[in-house]
């Protein structure tokens, strides 16, 4: 009971003391000074609330960018070991911009080789050519050389893989002609023959060249417009050549060329 007592006291006294206070004060003026201080106070809270949140970006900002530091640092050391093993006609200028790079045949030789040279021919038939011409790759001078509306997004490397599967591909149909025709071969084999032979005109005599049904399974070839640029830029190093006719067959022939 006593402390119930006590405690009501000070309570009491807490409000007579308030009430003094009221009394010898402005109310107006205390309320609008607890009102701006209000105000101040929400702004600062806020502002404090702001400064945590750039103060947590910050940090993640920082973190982020070490780590995508070590990346790039990764990155351009393996650049620098990675390209010691790239075959020359991988390398763009950019990669290589003091020394041109010459592209070697070997490459190239590598991709398409055949077994022509094994094969065995009866002894009755002519002699015919043992060798196949394939197109020579561009090399890098001559790629930085070719106006931009020409080659458009084709890349150095894209233009000669272009150039191995142009190769590959003649190689394959050639190999296959010179070994003549096999009368106990089946009718698939001699109808393919025949079809081969039916493209040669007065014009393709000691010519070798490709149709666009030969490029049906060339990934550098599918579409037209890569197609268009490709034999473009080989037309303009006079590296093939268009046999047109009679009809719209069009034949792409090599002209400057090495031997398998």
């Amino acid at each position: 009971m006593d402390r119930i007592t006590d405690h009501m006291k000070d309570r009491l006294k807490g409000i007579e003391e308030s009430k003094e206070w009221m009394s010898s004060g402005n109310p107006k003026e205390t309320l609008s000074v607890m009102d701006s201080s209000s105000l101040s106070y929400a702004s600062i809270m806020k502002k404090l609330e702001q400064m945590r949140d750039l103060e947590s970006s910050d940090e993640e900002l920082r973190n982020e960018a070490q780590t995508l530091k070590e990346e790039f640092r990764i990155l351009t050391q393996l650049q620098k070991e990675i390209l010691q093993y790239l075959p020359s006609a991988m390398i763009k200028s950019k990669d290589k911009p003091q020394a041109p790079v010459q592209v070697s045949s070997g490459v190239l030789q590598a991709s398409i080789k055949t077994n022509i040279g094994g094969a065995k021919k009866p002894f009755d038939k002519p002699k015919k050519p043992s060798s196949i011409p394939c197109l020579t790759p561009i090399k890098l001078p001559e790629f930085d050389s070719i106006p931009t509306y020409m080659k458009g997004r084709l890349s150095y490397q894209g233009l000669n893989s272009a150039c191995q599967e142009f190769n590959a591909v003649l190689t394959t149909k050639y190999t296959f002609l010179l070994q003549g025709f096999n009368p106990n071969a089946n009718l698939k084999t001699k109808n393919k023959y025949h079809d081969y032979k039916k493209l040669e005109t007065k014009d393709t005599k000691g010519v070798f060249f490709l149709v666009l049904e030969d490029f049906r399974t060339c990934p550098s070839f599918k579409t037209d417009s890569s197609r268009k640029i490709i034999f473009t830029i080989l037309r303009h190093f006079k590296k093939m050549r268009e046999i047109r006719g009679p009809g719209p067959i069009v034949r792409y022939a090599v002209v400057e060329a090495y031997n398998v």
